[in-house]
């Protein structure tokens, strides 16, 4: 009886151990091609340095500058469902340090967004806040590396969700787009009045979201004017308009999805991101599809025309958050996908394929972003849990 007992137990035992490498070994070495064309596998680094940052429910956004300019970045860090807007101090060695917490009575209610720009020139980066609860746009100026509690205030017709700054008209003044949260229209607010933080309003076209979309600026045609991006999920598209001078848009499609037929799962964009992602100088879109377990790349030629497409499959859910940075400096252009507990960072293989490396990250990880964080020569990732309350850096090198 004993011996047919030992032997179950160490039938048992082998069978555990066989389950566990596998799963291990699935965990730890994910690939995806790029356009649905063969597979290409590496391996996870062991053990990457992994840093969080607590900072308050459902984290929105975070961005990163040298504040206080002592040769360290700092982080900036918004949480909608907390109220709050986080300040931590870099401080060398991969360490932060909180050194200001701005609650719901400077930043409004539900904040979302916000955008580094040194708005009064004085050298030290101001931040600009959307608060979609409170209909409104922040402004803090930077006081040497401490951010004024009591911030200017411009109110807003249309809740806003995200936010881009530049000088759309090259009047010298900068400009504010935000994108609605709710199915409102994409807003420019033109610089009117600087110090006082006074704008004229102008309206691009009305989005039909009900979640929130994204906005990026950059340049679509070449034509040396700044454009405006933005994402529709609920039309399926990533649409630019296209800046014509004289505060005047026309709007085109970067793409649109159409399903060719209802049996054809439909494909729903969450986030995007723009970069140069095959070295031709011209600006591309990286798109995760929240819906259709795929990303899709548009590439782009100078020109406003798309060129060419690229689809990244999901391995299980559908991505929900991306970012992206070009080749530079010696490392190859670079993108990341957030998938439901999982973020997969990416670059291209000697067969031009996209390579996925799995790591762990929180419920909905989003607003993925690379900065040499701690002055070591490599990209490090931060990325936000759009579902919890943490900012997360996993530092480089990252291949």
């Amino acid at each position: 009886m004993r011996l047919s007992m030992l032997v179950l137990v160490v039938f048992f035992g082998l069978v555990m151990f066989s389950t566990y490498v596998w799963a291990h070994d699935y965990a730890s070495a994910v690939s995806v091609s790029g356009s649905r064309h063969g597979d290409a596998a590496e391996k996870t680094p062991v053990n990457p340095a992994r840093l969080d940052l607590q900072v308050g429910h459902d984290m929105e956004n975070a961005v990163l500058g040298d504040f206080n300019k002592d040769g360290y970045l700092d982080i900036a860090a918004v949480s909608h469902g907390g109220n709050c807007l986080k300040i931590f101090l870099g401080k060398g060695h991969r360490k932060f340090e909180l050194a200001q917490v701005l609650s719901k009575k400077s930043v409004g209610y539900h904040p979302d967004h916000i955008a580094l720009f040194d708005w009064d020139n004085d050298g030290f980066d101001d931040l600009i806040l959307a608060a979609e609860g409170s209909s409104a746009v922040f402004y803090f100026r930077n006081d040497k590396g401490r951010f004024v509690e009591t911030p200017k205030v411009f109110e807003v017709k249309n809740a806003p969700k995200d936010i881009a700054i530049a000088d759309l008209d090259n009047d010298g003044k900068q400009d504010i787009v935000l994108s609605p949260y709710g199915p409102y229209n994409i807003s420019v607010l033109w610089g009117k009045d600087p110090d006082k933080f006074v704008f004229d309003v102008s309206y691009i076209t009305r989005v039909r979201n009900f979640t929130g979309s994204s906005v990026f600026i950059d340049d679509w045609n070449g034509d040396g004017k700044k454009d405006v991006f933005f994402l529709e999920p609920n039309e399926n598209r990533v649409r630019v308009a296209l800046n014509q001078g004289k505060r005047h848009f026309r709007l085109i499609n970067v793409y649109s999805w159409t399903r060719k037929s209802i049996y054809e799962p439909p494909f729903t964009p969450a986030s995007f991101a723009l970069a140069d992602l095959n070295g031709d100088g011209c600006v591309d879109v990286l798109t995760a599809m929240e819906i259709g377990k795929v990303a899709v790349i548009a590439y782009g030629d100078c020109k406003g025309n798309t060129v060419s497409m690229e689809e990244i499959p999901a391995p299980a859910w559908g991505y929900r958050g991306c970012g992206a940075v070009a080749a530079d400096h010696g490392h190859p252009a670079i993108i990341a996908l957030g998938e439901k507990l999982k973020m997969f960072l990416g670059r291209k293989g000697g067969d031009d394929k996209w390579i996925l490396k799995h790591y762990k990250a929180g419920v909905i990880p989003a607003n993925f972003q690379f900065h040499d964080i701690d002055n070591d020569g490599n990209l490090d990732v931060i990325f936000t849990d759009y579902s919890g309350d943490v900012v997360t850096i996993y530092f480089g090198p990252l291949f």
